[in-house]
């Protein structure tokens, strides 16, 4: 008489199922991580976008560009940028607290940086996209020019996926600007920014300056 054969799996057939499982694991992990970064590119560039607008046109009510404001790192406190940074410490730069959301708003709120660092302190700056517009108390004459051929009076910029915001400071004249490049890599070196003279946010070569 004929046996029947046993409904269960063999163990063959399920390390079959496991290595399939793996093999498509490890081709949809990375894709699912390459699309969310892909996903934080386009909503920063969108707020850097929103931001560029709000700046202008508070520089049109205005007649000048929105007030930078700093926080001191090795603390967390915020600095009055028209004092200066007296004592050499480590300043992130921002927009002023509230400029351009009241009285006006030029944008309904302040929009946080998707590739932010994590706050050393207990202050939300490092949730914030970096801002510059005026640098006279932490640069030389020299290196404001320089600022101004390669950004024009006002930049914005975040992270990008290095998590890394200071490939924009360019504190000195042979310094290089990093700027972000998906062609390099979706996870690649590099800020992703808005300026005056670049609201689209492209590279722009100056030479002896940004090349």
């Amino acid at each position: 008489m004929k046996k029947n054969r046993s409904q269960g799996f063999t163990l063959i057939e399920l390390l079959i199922v496991v290595a399939i499982i793996g093999i498509l694991a490890a081709i949809a992990i990375p894709n699912f991580l390459q699309a969310q970064v892909r996903a934080k590119v386009s909503r920063t560039q969108a707020d850097l976008r929103n931001l560029a607008n709000a700046i202008e046109l508070y520089r049109q009510d205005n007649n000048s560009y929105p007030l930078m404001g700093l926080i001191d790192q090795n603390v967390g406190v915020a600095v009055d940028p028209w004092v200066g940074a007296a004592g050499g410490g480590t300043w992130e730069q921002f927009l002023a607290m509230g400029i351009i959301t009241t009285p006006i708003d030029y944008i309904t709120r302040e929009p946080w940086d998707p590739f932010h660092l994590m706050p050393k302190h207990d202050n939300l700056a490092s949730n914030r996209y970096c801002y510059s517009a005026n640098d006279a108390y932490l640069s030389s004459a020299a290196t404001l020019h320089m600022l101004e051929l390669a950004f024009g009076a006002w930049r914005v910029w975040g992270s990008g996926p290095d998590y890394d915001r200071r490939d924009l400071y360019l504190r000195a004249p042979s310094a290089s600007a990093i700027v972000y490049d998906p062609t390099n890599g979706t996870i690649s070196d590099g800020d992703i920014y808005r300026s005056q003279k670049s609201p689209d946010g492209r590279r722009i070569i100056v030479p002896g300056v940004v090349e």
